[in-house]
């Protein structure tokens, strides 16, 4: 894969990390009665998604740009959804979502 997309998937993966740690915090601040609070992590959550999304769709672009259409086989999607409904991939998400959840909270 091109540096770029390995960039760019690099950086999709941080902001959806801090966007789940802003919502995390937008719930705790609801939870607490703060709203101006839990506002202002909602938007932050808000934010971090789109730039997440922004940067997966930039990963896309890339590896198009390195490799074209050409290197995905016709079998590709059905693979990455077997893969996906396996246990081990199901687990592989589930330590990840755990491994969000447990860090720290830092203040953007």
């Amino acid at each position: 894969m091109s540096q770029r997309a390995i960039e760019h998937h690099t950086e999709a993966a941080s902001h959806y990390e801090k966007a789940a740690r802003h919502h995390k915090e937008a719930a705790r601040h609801y939870e607490l009665g703060d709203h101006e609070s839990a506002l202002y992590h909602a938007r932050l959550a808000d934010a971090n998604h789109q730039l997440a999304t922004h940067q997966s769709a930039e990963a896309g672009k890339a590896h198009l740009e390195s490799y074209g259409d050409t290197a995905l086989e016709p079998t590709t999607l059905e693979t990455v959804k077997k893969e996906m409904a396996s246990p081990r991939m199901a687990q592989s998400a589930r330590e990840e979502i755990e491994s969000v959840e447990a860090a720290p909270l830092v203040q953007e």
